[in-house]
């Protein structure tokens, strides 16, 4: 059933509206509240790092991975909570960009940077580098328009997001700059990369070698994920590209492609 224009309004509010409860959430979360608020509500008291051990599967209350509390609000984790970020702050970028209204032009483009602001906290990577992405997109498409105000609100994001974790890591110590680019650092002795990223290049690694010994047909459904690694003796990759090829083979990638190429 189609949906009509009031309908749609509707639900962007909705959005909107459950977007910034996460965001000051996570504000208050990161800035106010106590590191384990979270527990009394049913929430893991057992860190991120060590989540794995909890029997109950709760989600955890503390996602301190490197040295630093992430932001992660009501979600299970800051990476899913930056993936939700990613797509609440280009929806008011695209709402602000195409606003007639000035004043509500204004206060959209202020939602979003505030988001920004709190996508920092979360120190998602993968997040982070989306966002970017497709900013950069969208400013493009502000200049083309000629809607140099959003274009410079845009420019105005990246130095936020910059304060914003300056308000938190100085940046401009080397071993704090490594935490958070490679959420661990670089041994001198060995130039070897600890910490999260060795993990994730060398689940790549293995991916590559399980894709080629499996090309057509995959290892098979649900034997790749953080559930099946713990549940079922699975696989981990940390790509959702790898994880729908290594699952189902090279067919199930081109399936996965072909609705952007109709």
């Amino acid at each position: 059933m189609p949906v009509s224009k009031d309908q749609l309004k509707g639900i962007l509010k909705i959005f909107i509206a459950v977007s910034i409860i996460c965001a000051v959430f996570a504000f208050l979360q990161i800035y106010i509240l106590p590191a384990d608020f979270l527990v009394h509500f049913g929430y893991s008291e057992i860190p991120a790092r060590r989540a794995q051990l909890d029997p109950t599967g709760k989600i955890p209350a503390i996602w301190n991975d490197f040295g630093l509390n992430r932001a992660f609000s009501f979600f299970s984790g800051p990476n899913n909570f930056g993936f939700y970020l990613t797509i609440s702050i280009l929806v008011l970028v695209s709402l602000a960009l195409y606003e007639k209204r000035q004043k509500l032009k204004l206060i959209l483009m202020g939602l979003a940077i505030g988001e920004v602001f709190i996508l920092a906290q979360t120190f998602s990577r993968s997040a982070w580098l989306g966002t970017a992405g497709a900013l950069f997109i969208l400013m493009i498409l502000a200049f083309r328009k000629k809607e140099f105000r959003v274009s410079f609100l845009i420019i105005i994001m990246g130095f936020v997001f910059i304060a914003s974790i300056f308000t938190r890591v100085n940046l401009f110590d080397k071993n704090q700059l490594e935490r958070v680019v490679l959420h661990g650092h670089i041994k001198e002795s060995t130039g070897e990369i600890s910490g999260s990223t060795k993990a994730h290049l060398k689940s790549y690694q293995s991916a590559y070698q399980l894709i080629l010994e499996n090309f057509i047909f995959g290892v098979g459904m649900g034997k790749v994920n953080a559930a099946a690694t713990r549940f079922s003796g699975g696989y981990s990759v940390e790509s959702w590209y790898l994880q729908v090829v290594l699952e189902m083979g090279i067919l199930a990638l081109l399936c996965f492609f072909e609705p952007f190429t109709t």
